[in-house]
């Protein structure tokens, strides 16, 4: 309701079926103000009251023109008043409230009536002043059947009950995304359905390092970027709760993912280069993502017009890491991913430290220089968005690689002919692993000598790097 208007209180008959009817328009109702006391009072004909005992159709309530806030709530009890007939024939003879017995004839019956309703209004005559009352009823009611509710004050006003500011949601260790509720009401508000547009905001921004730049030796390099939202509608009568799951699914989202590797190369993916993004999520049909969250709703009224819209922060989205190590090794299979990724992340998707923010801060996905992210340090090619948050896809992906470069490793051992009794393949190891960090080959075979020796044409920064021999170290650990 409006300030200095006079809006209609429509009183109408729930039949056991849900649907409303009219009453006749000689019926006589008992209404009285219980709440919100200093909004205004009800409008009875000429007659401006908090209690009125004999009220017909057409009833109005006047608002205050100075309220002391600009909403709030005014609770109306409407009684109705029965005839004879309907007393008689619900309480079967029966004694009522009062003492009296229905049998005991009608006219006296209505004499009590009267006498109760006579009694009643001299005693809010008293307590009235002029204009309006500013005073809440807070007697009992002579009616048997009788209705509460709420009418609002003021401007619709939207609150978001949930996510609050300090919700964290957390990707399961299945993994599955969250189930997340989200929850909003418009507040003074009594003009039937409303229509909630829900928007649910995730963004991400990855510093990396750079090793390289011996002046700004930390996040030198461009930060990768991503940001997806999440869309939906929920319904709701008046000023009632609605509810709305966010759907983590690939095709009821928005995504914008910006340099997903820092080398400029958008001839093998768009997302390449400081300055280049995309708008597609590469994955299965359950979207997975993670990071800063914030949620936007906007309310329609039934006939589509926007009536107010609210943002609200709500914390992050983040993933956890699965504790058992052993679901781990069983969904990676091969005891060669199992080696590299103990190597490259101690078995774990997101980061348990977080003493450096932002990479190391805890269930972020873990980071490694320059690129690499999750169980397998996936790095080239980059990880994409829901490598980085499940651990299952990123377990995949490195596998796809190092599958890629253990095939690399293989053609050069045919091309050179070199052997594969049980030290080559030993060897055929240590450069398999090696490649997928370093993308070439660590140890050369000499026929003349028949011995196995680093790459003489490996610069002198490529021989400090060992990681093969580190990671077949762990792979034997593995197969004794």
């Amino acid at each position: 309701m409006a300030r200095s208007k006079y809006p209609s209180i429509i009183i109408k008959k729930r039949n056991p079926d849900g649907s409303l009817e009219d009453f006749p328009p000689n019926q006589e109702f008992e209404i009285a103000k219980l709440e919100g006391c200093l909004f205004g009072d009800v409008l009875v004909g000429d007659s401006l009251n908090y209690y009125f005992s004999n009220a017909m159709q057409p009833v109005k309530f006047v608002v205050a023109d100075s309220l002391v806030s600009d909403s709030g709530v005014v609770k109306l009890r409407v009684g109705l008043v029965e005839n004879y007939e309907s007393i008689n024939q619900k309480y079967n003879g029966k004694k009522r409230r009062t003492g009296k017995y229905i049998e005991e004839g009608k006219e006296e019956w209505q004499l009590e009536l009267e006498k109760l309703f006579a009694e009643k209004s001299n005693k809010i005559q008293k307590l009235m002043s002029n204009g309006l009352s500013s005073t809440c009823y807070i007697g009992d009611f002579i009616t048997y059947t009788s209705w509460q509710g709420d009418i609002p004050i003021g401007k619709p006003e939207l609150e978001i009950l949930y996510p609050t500011p300090t919700t964290t949601e957390q990707i399961t260790t299945e993994p599955k995304m969250p189930t997340v509720i989200c929850k909003a009401k418009l507040k003074n508000y009594n003009k039937g359905t409303v229509k909630f547009r829900w928007e649910y905001w995730v963004s991400n921004e990855f510093k990396r390092r750079n090793r390289k730049d011996q002046f700004n030796p930390y996040y030198s390099l461009c930060p990768r970027i991503g940001k997806s939202v999440f869309l939906g509608y929920s319904y709701s009568e008046n000023s009632e709760t609605t509810l709305w799951e966010v759907p983590f699914l690939r095709d009821s989202g928005n995504y914008y993912f910006k340099a997903i590797w820092y080398k400029n190369k958008p001839d093998l993916h768009p997302a390449y280069g400081c300055e280049n993004s995309y708008t597609e999520y590469e994955g299965d049909n359950e979207a997975f993502t993670g990071g800063k969250v914030w949620v936007k709703v906007t309310a329609y009224d039934a006939a589509g017009k926007e009536i107010v819209w609210d943002t609200t922060s709500a914390d992050k989205l983040l993933g956890v890491n699965e504790q058992d190590l052993n679901k781990v090794y069983a969904y990676a299979g091969s005891k060669e991913i199992i080696a590299i990724l103990q190597h490259e992340s101690r078995t774990k998707q997101f980061e348990t430290d977080a003493s450096m923010y932002p990479m190391y801060e805890k269930d972020w996905p873990v980071y490694g220089y320059p690129n690499g992210y999750g169980l397998m340090q996936i790095d080239n090619p980059a990880a994409v968005e829901e490598q980085l948050w499940n651990w299952k896809s990123n377990i995949k992906g490195g596998e796809k690689i190092f599958n890629g470069k253990k095939k690399d490793a293989s053609d050069v051992f045919l091309k050179w002919k070199w052997p594969l009794d049980e030290n080559g393949q030993k060897y055929l190891m240590i450069n398999s692993f090696h490649r997928y960090n370093a993308n070439i080959s660590y140890y050369i075979y000499i026929p003349l000598s028949k011995e196995w020796i680093a790459d003489p044409l490996l610069k002198d920064e490529q021989k400090q790097n060992h990681y093969g021999d580190n990671v077949y170290k762990k792979y034997k650990k593995l197969n004794p």
